[in-house]
């Protein structure tokens, strides 16, 4: 189990209609390994998939190289970074080794 779910309150599931990109493709975070693929909900909501440079950025690429818009199924937690939330609008983070699913 990584670090994102060990550290979470709470781990959710649901489903979710993903119909574009904030920045547009997968992108490095600048102090550290971690990867992000931040993606807008058919709400205008922020769902971003995790991952690792050079491991497991497997739920990254698989919502990248699909059509959009894709609904997903997934586990996602709240952002476990306050600043996260306030200054960059994240309402929900997936995990790199949370289970998703294309679902349509």
């Amino acid at each position: 189990m990584s670090f994102w779910l060990r550290n979470a309150e709470e781990v959710f599931e649901d489903e979710f209609n993903i119909v574009g990109y904030d920045e547009g493709r997968p992108k490095k975070s600048l102090d550290n390994n971690n990867m992000r693929l931040v993606c807008y909900t058919d709400k205008m909501e922020k769902l971003v998939f995790w991952g690792t440079k050079g491991g497991d950025t497997s739920n990254i690429y698989l919502i990248f190289n699909s059509n959009l818009p894709v609904r997903v199924k997934c586990q996602y937690i709240d952002p476990l970074i306050e600043d996260f939330r306030i200054k960059y609008q994240h309402k929900y983070w997936c995990p790199e080794d949370a289970s998703l699913k294309i679902i349509g």
